[in-house]
């Protein structure tokens, strides 16, 4: 053997857990080196803003039809939204049921609700979504209806959303079935007002 040459033999028989390392060390190195590197996770859309649209039929045989803003703020990379929507629009009190005319005029309708929002996207392009809020409806009747002429019915209200999510780039469409239960004033067949509806919004994520 030559001065200065490494015995490979030798070390083998005398170092076997050493040699035995530095091959692991080296097929580890190899199979981290052949695996592609990860795709970079993509920002979550922070924000969205829709039009919205409603129909909805409550308690006492009372309808409404409303539009308004439909709004959502992801603070952190969790899938959980603070949630806003305000919708205006008509209060259609009916005498007896749904089959029978409207009792008068319509009046004014009013709904604020916040709370927090979920989604679960199955693809890329298609979501589920749960949410819960609370917030305050007013129903004014209009002075020439047949069922309390001019009254004001408020009321606090906690409800639920569940519905889905089409998105395609930064477009967004979402339709919800939203029930809520409250308690009011005002309101003539029922202090603790529900209600079950649905909402169809059309906007755009950042």
């Amino acid at each position: 053997m030559l001065p200065g040459t490494v015995d490979f033999a030798h070390v083998v028989r005398e170092r076997p857990l050493v040699v035995r390392s530095v091959v692991i060390a080296l097929v580890i190195a190899r199979a981290a080196a052949a695996e592609p590197a990860a795709a970079p996770e993509l920002a979550p859309d922070r924000v969205y803003v829709a039009v919205a649209g409603s129909v909805g039929f409550g308690t006492g045989s009372n309808g409404a039809t409303a539009a308004g803003i439909d709004a959502g703020y992801r603070p952190g990379p969790e899938p959980v939204l603070a949630h806003a929507l305000v919708l205006v629009g008509e209060f259609e009190p009916y005498a007896g049921g749904f089959s029978d005319p409207p009792a008068g005029p319509s009046g004014s309708y009013l709904a604020v609700r916040a709370g927090i929002e979920t989604d679960a996207c199955t693809r890329a392009w298609s979501c589920l979504i749960f949410g819960a809020d609370v917030g305050y409806v007013q129903e004014h009747a209009s002075q020439s209806s047949e069922i309390d002429p001019g009254v004001v019915n408020r009321a606090a209200v906690v409800a639920g959303r569940l519905g889905f999510e089409l998105r395609a780039g930064a477009v967004r469409v979402a339709l919800t079935a939203d029930g809520q239960v409250g308690y009011g004033r005002g309101f003539s067949t029922d202090t603790s007002p529900s209600s079950i509806g649905v909402v169809l919004s059309l906007g755009g994520r950042i």
